[in-house]
């Protein structure tokens, strides 16, 4: 299971940490896989509950700030390297894939609880945004896009020409 597998690489980079023989950029993957891989396993709880409406924005808010701790301890460890450098474009796509995925999920199910909806539009728009930044980001890694202030992405056939050049 993604427990097991999370766990698997928390011990193995216990055990590299000790040895000191990895480079830096090598641990700070093994410990990217290993947040991908036990959050997997929480992101699935919450969908197959069906995002409960009385925890899951707050579950949703956990899980996101996990998901950012491998490219924030990359700059909080004062390496001079970015993020990309060190944890690859892969991993870097992949949590910003997940972040943007779960709020896309989660906004996907509370536009169907009317009532809930009324009374946190603020915060629906807001998941909405962020999700659409994560994914944006997501496919910036490898093509980035160029934009100016002026530009709105209104849709997915903008999104997809300038992504195109």
């Amino acid at each position: 299971t993604f427990l097991a597998k999370g766990s698997a690489a928390l011990e193995k980079l216990k055990d590299l940490c000790n040895d000191g023989k990895e480079p830096p950029s090598a641990l700070f993957q093994l410990y990217t896989q290993a947040v991908l891989d036990i959050t997997y396993f929480e992101e699935n709880q919450l969908v197959d509950e069906d995002f409960p409406e009385e925890t899951s924005l707050q579950k949703l808010k956990e899980l996101i700030c996990i998901l950012s701790e491998p490219e924030d301890l990359v700059r909080e460890c004062n390496i001079d390297e970015e993020p990309i450098n060190m944890l690859g474009a892969e991993l870097l796509e992949c949590l910003y894939w997940r972040k943007g995925a779960l709020l896309y999920m989660y906004c996907h199910t509370a536009k169907e609880r009317r009532e809930w909806l009324r009374g946190n539009i603020a915060t629906f728009k807001k998941c909405l945004n962020d999700g659409v930044h994560y994914l944006m980001k997501m496919l910036s890694f490898r093509c980035p896009l160029q934009l100016n202030e002026d530009v709105l992405l209104e849709d997915k056939d903008t999104a997809r020409l300038l992504s195109e050049g």
